[in-house]
C-alpha cells in the first residue's frame, strides 16, 4: 500500500480531505474568514477564503474502495491507500 502522512494545525482538521482519483492522491482543504463590525452606525463585512491543495502521482492503480484516512485530534493525518489486487489495509 501508499502510505501519505501530513500534519495541519488542530483547528483546521475538519477542513480537509484526502481523495484518490485517476492515479493520484490529492490532499486539500479550505477555510473561510468572516468578520463584521459596525462603528458610528456604519456596518461593515469582509469576507474571504484561503484553499490548499497538493496532489501525488501514484506509480501503479490504487483501489480506492478501501482507502483508510484517519485525522488525530492533534492535526497528524495519515492515509493508507491499498494496491489493487492487496486488500484492505487497517491503520
Amino acid at each position: 500500500y501508499y502510505e501519505l502522512t501530513a500534519k495541519v494545525a488542530p483547528h483546521e482538521k475538519d477542513n480537509v480531505q484526502v481523495r484518490v482519483r485517476d492515479g493520484k492522491v490529492t490532499l486539500s482543504a479550505a477555510r473561510k474568514f468572516e468578520q463584521s463590525f459596525e462603528d458610528k452606525g456604519v456596518r461593515a463585512s469582509t469576507n474571504s477564503q484561503q484553499t490548499f491543495r497538493q496532489e501525488f502521482k501514484l506509480d501503479k492503480p490504487a483501489d480506492t474502495k478501501h482507502v483508510v484516512t484517519q485525522i488525530s485530534e492533534d492535526g497528524s493525518i495519515r492515509a493508507l491507500i491499498p494496491k489493487k489486487g492487496f486488500g484492505r489495509p487497517k491503520i
